[in-house]
């Protein structure tokens, strides 16, 4: 738990011998929620507060600009976490029980931090935009640059999943608003998903709803999703030479069925010319590219 130490001059008032006091400094404690919830507003509103000390009440005027001081505190204290909720979805630290990785050992991961995120009054749009998407993003520029692979990707991932548990009921309740929806599958014919996995992890991860129709998906089940998903972009992913021929099917039967779909494909043997030939209209040789044509296109 974040405590904040504050240091005040004031001069007290006793009622029982009822005269003036000494100046005296005092230092006082507060936990951030304790701010947010109690003393921060009530600080705003009055320039007295009331301090209880063993048998006398002393009625104190506090000196110098103390909300000031404590909205700072409160900010820094909240960046602070934010950015250790990052660190834990770049590096890969689920839980305080997780030995991965090992320069986090014993440390809280995404799932306790998020938790106390919540806890302590921080919105949950600002976790997800300020904390698990500023993490996400890293993750992805590295993976683009191969300064991590796969195995890295999934552990990030898995602490990004975690943390979303914690946010569920607020995208359940609207109050965390998402970029937009995703529709993923594997095309007809082609049972791999390693890689539609890793890019719904990493478009969820950024903001984005995703939902991932699995492998061997037909061009009528895209089709059918977009209609229940308006205005949903369309992701497409095949790893073999003999299933890729799939894409242009699908791809013209979704332009056909919805003209405005947008429709991006991926795997190891696409390429952007074979993008170009089929009509779709986004090619990404790795997540991160996919997730920068989606935000482009919000």
């Amino acid at each position: 738990m974040v405590v904040i130490k504050v240091n005040i001059s004031y001069t007290p008032f006793d009622f029982a011998q009822g005269d003036g006091q000494t100046e005296r400094s005092r230092s006082l404690f507060f936990t951030k929620q304790t701010i947010l919830n109690t003393h921060y507003p009530l600080l705003r509103k009055v320039i007295f507060s009331i301090f209880f000390k063993e048998n006398t009440i002393f009625l104190s005027r506090p000196k110098g600009n103390f909300v000031k001081q404590l909205k700072t505190k409160s900010k820094n204290n909240m960046s602070e976490l934010l950015q250790k909720i990052a660190d834990c979805i770049e590096f890969g630290k689920i839980n305080k029980a997780a030995p991965y990785p090992p320069q986090m050992k014993g440390l809280d991961g995404a799932d306790e931090l998020t938790r106390q995120a919540l806890d302590e009054g921080i919105k949950a749009q600002e976790i997800l935009t300020s904390g698990l998407m500023v993490g996400m993003e890293k993750v992805g520029i590295k993976f683009r640059e191969n300064k991590v692979f796969v195995p890295q990707v999934l552990m990030s991932a898995k602490a990004m999943s975690t943390a979303m548990i914690h946010l569920k009921p607020y995208f359940l309740s609207g109050e965390v608003k998402q970029k937009g929806t995703f529709i993923i599958g594997t095309v007809e014919g082609d049972l791999h998903d390693i890689g539609k996995n890793l890019v719904s992890m990493m478009v969820e991860g950024n903001g984005w709803k995703v939902v991932d129709l699995g492998t061997d998906v037909k061009a009528e089940q895209f089709v059918a999703a977009i209609r229940e998903h308006e205005n949903a972009f369309v992701g497409l992913s095949a790893l073999l030479t003999t299933t890729m021929v799939n894409m242009e099917k699908i791809t013209k039967a979704i332009k056909d069925a919805v003209p405005a779909a947008k429709v991006a494909v991926g795997g190891a043997p696409v390429t952007d010319d074979f993008r170009k030939k089929i009509g779709a209209d986004a090619y990404s040789a790795d997540p991160q590219g996919l997730v920068e044509y989606l935000n482009a296109n919000v």
